[in-house]
C-alpha cells in the first residue's frame, strides 16, 4: 500500500507497521515503530522493531529495540502490545522472552510492569519470562 502523499503525519505521531511471514507452521511477525522526520519526509525512519514467532499455544517476542534518543514515550510499551495482540490472534496462551544476564536489571524493569514474570533460571544465565494471555 503506497502512502498519500498529501496526508501529512504531525510531528513526533509515531506509526505501528506490521508484517507477517508464516514458514512451515511457524508465523513470524514483525513490528516496527516508524515516524517522519519532518513533515517534507517522504519515507519514515524505524526508531523502533520487535519480533514474535507463534506456535500455539505458545508466543515468543524477540529483540525489542528502541532507539535510545525515542525511549521513556511509550514505543516500548506499544511494541509489546502489538506482540501481544498478534499471540492471542493466532491463538496463543503464552507469551515468553528472555532476558541475558546483561540486560536482565533493566529488561526486569520494564517487562514486569508489563505483566510479566519470572517462568524459568537457566544456568548460563539467561532468564525466562512469559505472561498469561488467557487472563483477562
Amino acid at each position: 500500500m503506497e502512502a498519500d502523499p498529501t496526508v501529512k503525519p504531525a510531528d513526533d505521531e509515531i506509526y505501528i507497521s506490521e508484517i507477517i511471514v508464516e514458514v512451515d507452521g511457524i508465523r513470524e511477525t514483525q513490528f516496527h515503530a516508524l515516524r517522519f522526520p519532518n513533515r517534507s519526509a517522504i519515507y519514515p525512519e524505524v526508531i523502533g522493531r520487535v519480533g514474535v514467532s507463534t506456535v500455539p499455544p505458545v508466543a515468543s517476542m524477540r529483540q525489542l529495540f528502541v532507539a535510545e534518543k525515542f525511549r521513556y514515550r511509550g514505543i516500548g510499551s506499544q511494541l509489546v502490545q502489538a506482540c501481544k495482540g498478534a499471540a492471542r490472534r493466532d491463538g496463543c496462551e503464552a507469551l515468553n522472552l528472555s532476558l541475558n544476564p546483561m540486560n536482565h536489571h533493566l529488561g526486569r524493569k520494564f517487562y514486569e510492569p508489563r505483566g510479566f514474570s519470572l517462568a524459568a533460571e537457566f544456568a548460563d544465565g539467561d532468564r525466562c519470562y512469559a505472561i498469561n494471555l488467557k487472563r483477562p
